[in-house]
């Protein structure tokens, strides 16, 4: 994937500022700081527009417990299938992103 350009740098720093969707969407509304996860297609980023504020835990499991687990807290590392299955499709969730920025 290219460098990203300065508009590229620009909405995905928009999208880390709105907090972990994940958490605010379905976590009642907690605000988690996020990282910009980019969405994949084939196993290949799709491009820097096409990103999702996720918290370490929802991007990574970083922090997850096996608690958090049983509780349906599923991280998007753990597979897209298991992710989209937890909360909703990411085209749908970047579509929702988009309306609320």
């Amino acid at each position: 994937m290219k460098p990203a350009t300065k508009a590229e740098k620009a909405h995905m720093a928009r999208v880390a500022a709105f907090y972990c969707c994940v958490c605010k969407w379905f976590m009642g509304g907690i605000r988690s700081e996020a990282q910009v996860h980019h969405m994949l297609r084939g196993g290949k980023r799709i491009g820097h527009f096409f990103t999702l504020p996720l918290c370490p835990t929802h991007h990574t499991g970083l922090g997850l417990t096996n608690e958090m687990r049983r509780l349906g807290i599923v991280p998007r590392s753990d597979s897209q299938r298991a992710f989209e299955k937890a909360y909703d499709t990411e085209a749908n969730l970047h579509k929702r992103l988009l309306e609320e920025l």
